[in-house]
This record gives structure tokens, sequence and C-alpha cells, in this order.
């Protein structure tokens, strides 16, 4: 909670979290998938999905009537569906530049720093280029397919309005920054290739129109990508 929010409420915001990671973290532990993976000997493979201003509700399981989600419903049957899970800051990027913050709720304090990989993919058609970016506690750093392209200081700069890529006393800052991103980025595998690159590994078909994956004719069976390594 933020340091400007009622004492009270910071104290149950904190009771609810602790509730609901515990229940969840229980929820997995007795599920099937735990011992088969300890029986195989491999560690589980969570995949956490999150929507863009979503409503929870407004998805063929979840009840509407109105909304066609074929894929999330086949996935649903066959996961656990985390439905009192709350994000504090539902839009777009913020919503997805997340970070396990479980330690500092349990045992206060703060880390000297910390970071936090976002990004976006991007293989589609919608106006925006392709970005990766990293977030410390005082700083972001995003690069495009080009190099670096923006740097703010958040502490003096918290609307990010002056970039200070190619300003003169930054460049030690940047190289650290654009050291950490890709840090980040070796982690997952990530080589940060072209966007069409994306749409050929994976064989999707988009709208010609659009550029975006066909996803309103409701008839159509949902793609089941397959990945193609090539070279």
């Amino acid at each position: 909670m933020r340091k400007n929010s009622d004492s009270n409420i910071s104290e149950i915001g904190r009771r609810k979290f602790i509730r609901s990671s515990a229940m969840a973290t229980a929820a997995f532990a007795l599920s099937p998938f735990l011992p088969a993976c300890k029986t195989r000997g491999k560690k589980p493979n969570i995949v956490y999905l999150f929507a863009d201003q979503w409503r929870g509700s407004a998805t063929g399981y979840g009840g509407d009537p109105n909304v066609k989600t074929p894929n999330l419903d086949r996935l649903a049957e066959e996961s656990i569906n985390f439905s009192n899970t709350v994000s504090v800051c539902p839009v777009c990027t913020p919503y997805r530049a997340g970070d396990d913050l479980s330690s500092l709720i349990c045992e206060g304090g703060e880390k000297e720093d910390r970071s936090s990989l976002y990004m976006s993919v991007s293989p589609f058609n919608y106006g925006q280029g392709a970005y990766r970016s990293i977030r410390t506690k005082r700083y972001t750093y995003v690069r495009n397919l080009e190099g670096p392209w923006l740097m703010f200081d958040d502490r003096n700069d918290p609307w990010q309005m002056n970039n200070l890529i190619g300003k003169a006393g930054y460049e030690e800052i940047g190289r650290d920054l654009d050291a950490k991103l890709h840090a980040q980025l070796k982690k997952i595998g990530d080589d940060f290739r072209s966007p069409h690159s994306y749409i050929e590994e994976w064989g999707l078909e988009v709208d010609p129109d659009r550029g975006a994956v066909i996803y309103k004719d409701f008839d159509q069976e949902p793609q089941k990508p397959e990945r193609h390594i090539t070279g």
C-alpha cells in the first residue's frame, strides 16, 4: 500500500494478500501436478496469464454469454483460477511490470535496489514497435530494435519528460542499465528479434488488414501454433 494510505486499510490489505498467497500455494501443493513433477524429477512449469484491462467476469468460463474466449475457456478447465487475486495497478504496462514483493510485505523494509523486466514483444501491427525495458528503484531504461531508446531518472523526473539517452553525464548509468537489461533477457532466453520473425517461428496466421491474429471469426477453430526452428 502507498505510504499515504490509512494505516488500518494498509494492515487489512497486507493480511488479505498473505492469506490469499498462502491459499494459492496450498492449492498448488495439494494438486496432482506437484507429485507428478517430483516423480519425473522436473520442476513445475507454471504460466500466469495477465489480460490487459479485462474484467475477470468477461469470459466464457466466467459465465458471460456475450464473450467468446475459447482458448481461455480451455485453459481454465485445465488450470487453477485465482478469482480473488487483485492487481494494485490494473492498466497495461504497470500491470505486467510485476515483482515478487512478498519478502517486503512479510519482513518489512526495502531492498537496496531491484530491477523489473517488462517488454512489448509486439509481433503484430498495432503501430507500436517492439521494445525491452528494465525498471530499477530509480531509473527506467528502454531499448528498441535500433538500440538504446529511452532512459529516465524516475526520482527527479517522475513524469518521464526528460529522455537522458545521448545526454552528457549519463553514459555510465546507461551502460550499467543496459548490462542489467541484457542479463535479465539472458535469463529468459530472449534474443530480442524482429517482430515478424516470431510470426514465422510459430507459424501464426494473421489478418492481412490488421496484422493481428484472426479472432473475429468465432466459427473458426483457434490456432494451435507450432514452433518452427530453422538453421
